[in-house]
């Protein structure tokens, strides 16, 4: 893919030769556009990756509440074997 953006060594502001939109801060634009190309990944890369996160995020929360059951769960046996030893425990 090529740049759109680029940066003179020792310089933290990066340049573009292109415009941006009338009302649009420019600078902002074309840092943010800079900071994309730095990853080095295309588009659709970055597509597939936040389709992922969601994918990951979905499956943790799941386990998550699955550990809570859990916890909630073996809580419950605790407190029961403890009413049955007389608070023994």
């Amino acid at each position: 893919m090529k740049r759109l953006t680029y940066q003179t060594a020792g310089d933290a502001t990066r340049q573009s030769h292109y415009c941006a939109g009338y009302g649009v801060k420019k600078d902002a634009v074309v840092q943010r556009l800079g900071e994309y190309e730095d990853t080095g990944f295309t588009p659709e890369e970055i597509r597939q990756a936040l389709c992922l996160l969601r994918q990951s995020q979905k499956v943790l929360k799941k386990a998550e509440f699955r550990c809570r059951e859990d916890k909630n769960e073996a809580d419950g046996l605790y407190d029961r074997l403890k009413e049955l030893l007389g608070g023994g425990l």
